[in-house]
């Protein structure tokens, strides 16, 4: 794997599951960490998971435009963005398929992404040709 020593790599719902093992690999791989997610509890048991060292924690709601501008006001400069953070699609049949909880889905993964890179090009460091 390559080396991200002294790059800061931030982890959009990085408190669980794959955002929680991007989180390691970055660290194992030299790199300060920034882990986000809405849930304080996951944050602080993600820490413990990760034995702190380079890592940070910030609470955010992705879904909030306003929260996810102050999150990377709050964060600075940064190297790299990865985003796990999302909800699960509907699982129901077609046939009884609810629709808001489709709009919820494409809402959270489609415009939350779109939301996270507007506000992330404001600190995203250039790459060095």
């Amino acid at each position: 794997m390559t080396s991200l020593v002294d790059r800061k790599v931030i982890v959009i719902g990085g408190s669980s599951g794959i955002g929680l093992g991007v989180a390691e690999a970055a660290l194992n791989c030299g790199a300060k960490v920034v882990i986000v997610s809405r849930s304080p509890a996951k944050l602080q048991a993600a820490e413990r998971t990760l034995n702190a060292g380079h890592v940070t924690s910030l609470v955010a709601d992705m879904t909030d435009e306003a929260d996810v501008a102050r999150l990377f006001e709050e964060i600075g400069p940064f190297d790299h963005l990865v985003s796990t953070a999302g909800t699960l699609p509907p699982g129901d049949p077609i046939g009884s398929t609810d629709m808001e909880a489709v709009r919820g889905f494409v809402d959270n993964k489609l415009i939350g992404a779109v939301m996270l890179s507007k506000h992330a090009v404001r600190t995203l460091k250039a790459v060095a040709p």
